[in-house]
């Protein structure tokens, strides 16, 4: 019965989300939706992203919150078989997302769902960040979950923690936004340092297979 309630739930938040007339008019960058759910203050607690992008019947959406904390990798720096992305493409995807949700996030070119922005996303004037990735932009910022503090998340003392990129600009480190919204680099290793997932959506009507 709880399961049964949890996927009406998600249902009917599907429904309201993306209704089949006018769904792409009802998002709009800049928006803040829930889809999705994890554990932040409670258990199954709605996942809130923000709008960073709509084209068509897509949207690119990065979460409001850094929602976890964990090492990108303890051996090397590709994103693609990391163990961030393995994390984030298996437990976090099917265990965050029902079946009316997972259908509507769309793979990218690796043919994997989830993933974190990188340096080009995060100083992407289309997605409304500074071009420059040297200045110290409000909207980079991010502040952690209480599950990503409570699992060893560095915060400053305004708040704000900071959170990994996939992009690399050496051999051995990645890029990260700093808590003042510029972009650094941190070690792969690091276990303080904040994971804050990124997905494309399809927000047209219902699902295209049925």
């Amino acid at each position: 019965m709880k399961n049964t309630k949890k996927w009406l739930a998600a249902l009917l938040a599907s429904v309201l989300l993306f209704s089949a007339a006018g769904a792409t008019a009802e998002i709009r960058q800049g928006d803040v939706i829930s889809f999705g759910r994890y554990m932040q203050e409670m258990p199954d607690q709605d996942i809130q992203w923000r709008v960073l992008y709509v084209h068509g019947d897509t949207a690119v959406l990065l979460s409001d919150r850094i929602l976890e904390c964990m090492p990108f990798d303890q051996e090397d720096n590709r994103w693609v078989g990391s163990d961030l992305c393995i994390w984030l493409n298996g437990w976090f995807l099917n265990s965050s997302f029902g079946y009316e949700e997972r259908w509507r996030i769309l793979p990218d070119e690796s043919g994997l769902y989830v993933r974190i922005p990188t340096r080009g996303d995060m100083t992407n004037p289309a997605y409304g960040f500074s071009a420059n990735p040297d200045a110290k932009d409000d909207r980079r910022i991010a502040a952690g979950s209480p599950t990503a503090i409570n699992n060893g998340l560095w915060t400053s003392k305004l708040g704000n923690s900071t959170y990994y990129l996939r992009s690399t600009p050496n051999s051995t480190n990645l890029d990260q936004v700093r808590v003042t919204g510029s972009i650094g680099i941190a070690r792969i290793d690091r276990d303080n340092v904040g994971v804050r997932p990124m997905i494309t959506i399809y927000i047209g009507g219902m699902d295209p297979l049925e």
